[in-house]
């Protein structure tokens, strides 16, 4: 798998959220941020398949 650099802006306090859950699993930001991205679309992928039309997908 080819991994590419991307560079994105977000809010100090999410910012400062990511790290504390990274510390607290001992991994690196980046991890927490793939693995939420990946589970984000994983959900979106499910809500389409169903047939439901939202524009915007919150997961606590």
């Amino acid at each position: 798998m080819v991994v590419r650099v991307v560079t994105f802006k977000i809010d100090e306090i999410l910012l400062e959220e990511v790290d504390k859950v990274a510390k607290m699993f001992g991994m690196s930001r980046s991890e927490i941020i793939r693995d939420a991205l990946s589970s984000y679309l994983r959900s979106v992928k499910t809500v389409k398949k169903n047939n439901v039309n939202i524009k915007k997908v919150t997961l606590a």
